[in-house]
């Protein structure tokens, strides 16, 4: 082969390499940033509904029911665990659905009217003779309840994420496209040119080992120096969920590459190793 020849499908297989990486990349961003799916699979794994849940309940005690003289229990027991799920996957299927508005992901006056029916049946049992300063009352704190359990259960910028995933998710899906195709030109290339034809299998070989490369370099970096691990999250429920919803990306992205880097040693031990074998075998 010449040395124009061999220059030039050096540079196809850069080419494949970069488009086999930007496909990837494009796949997995899809399928995880993109994907309302992914999130509520990471808070489940991370033990995150527990956690903010908890901190919910410390904030409705300390914060408003014990200024408020009521007893343990009859504020902070309101929305359970499941209804507090519940409500966050409500609010980030909502911020990931362009369709429908923000809002109607936390049910605010279901949540508002139960604190309320709480609280009067509190100050019925404690023998409370209801007027208008006491209906007052109840109000004011249903409806500071309902706002605590709405913080809580509102991830920060969530909303902004969604909107950012539906815009990305179009972009990832083009580029996703435009680079698989280009995948199937460039080997279909390689293997149809008679100059390069002998050598197909290895510079696909090779381009599957620079993309692998390029996977991984940069997550395992990511990892090993746990850079992650430095974020400056003063929630305790938001710093799990932050670190394992990125390491859990980043460990997606490594097995990505470490497969094309598989790929690629098989295909040099079939090219390379194999006939050695082969040919002092039959010796």
């Amino acid at each position: 082969m010449k040395l124009y020849d061999k220059i030039s499908l050096a540079v196809v297989s850069v080419l494949l390499s970069v488009f086999i990486f930007a496909t990837v990349v494009s796949c997995v961003l899809n399928l995880t940033f993109c994907n309302k799916n992914y999130m509520i699979a990471v808070l489940e794994r991370h033990d995150y509904y527990s956690l903010i849940y908890k901190e919910y309940t410390e904030s409705i005690e300390d914060g408003i029911a014990i200024p408020a003289g009521v007893e343990p229990g009859i504020l902070s027991n309101v929305v359970s665990q499941i209804e507090m799920k519940n409500q966050i996957n409500g609010i980030i299927s909502a911020a990931y659905d362009s369709s429908v508005d923000n809002s109607s992901g936390f049910a605010y006056e279901d949540i508002e009217q139960k604190f309320y029916n709480s609280m009067e049946a509190y100050f019925i049992s404690k023998g409370f003779e209801f007027n208008e300063e006491v209906e007052n009352d109840i109000k004011y704190v249903a409806t500071h309840c309902a706002d605590e359990c709405k913080g809580y259960a509102e991830m920060p910028f969530i909303y902004t994420i969604g909107d950012y995933a539906n815009d990305f998710q179009k972009v990832f899906t083009i580029v996703g496209f435009i680079a698989g195709t280009m995948i199937i030109f460039l080997v279909v290339l390689i293997s149809v040119t008679k100059k390069w034809r002998s050598s197909a299998l290895l510079w696909s070989g090779i381009s599957c080992m620079t993309a692998g490369l390029m996977v991984v370099i940069a997550p395992l970096y990511v990892l090993l120096t746990d850079v992650i691990g430095r974020l400056n999250i003063g929630v305790k429920s938001l710093y799990y969920f932050a670190i394992g919803y990125s390491t859990d990306l980043l460990y997606i992205l490594i097995s990505l590459g470490l497969a094309l880097i598989i790929i690629s040693l098989v295909i040099g031990f079939k090219i390379l190793i194999y006939p050695l074998i082969k040919r002092n075998s039959t010796k």
